[in-house]
């Protein structure tokens, strides 16, 4: 069963297969600067700005980075190279 919905497009299949399938029309993936504006199509993103030395965005600090880097690095170390099941 397909039809149009306020401009969504609804795909339902029956609870057998448990397909649903929900299309909004207003997510594009178009790309945006950063005030929302779109850029027009094929333009290449924006360059970002400099950032200061200090700062560590998306952390807080240098020391909420390091402990990040430090847990990731560790899990990839500890993790097995293959998955044999999940």
């Amino acid at each position: 069963l397909d039809k149009e919905l306020d401009g969504m497009k609804v795909e339902f299949i029956s609870s057998g297969n448990r397909v649903y399938r929900n299309y909004h029309p207003g997510l594009t993936a178009q790309r945006c600067d950063s005030q929302g504006c779109f850029l027009p199509k094929g333009a290449l993103p924006l360059p970002h700005g400099q950032k200061l030395p200090n700062d560590w965005t998306p952390y807080c600090s240098q020391s909420e980075f390091k402990v990040t880097e430090f847990l990731f690095t560790h899990t990839q170390k500890c993790w097995p190279k293959k998955l044999t099941h999940y």
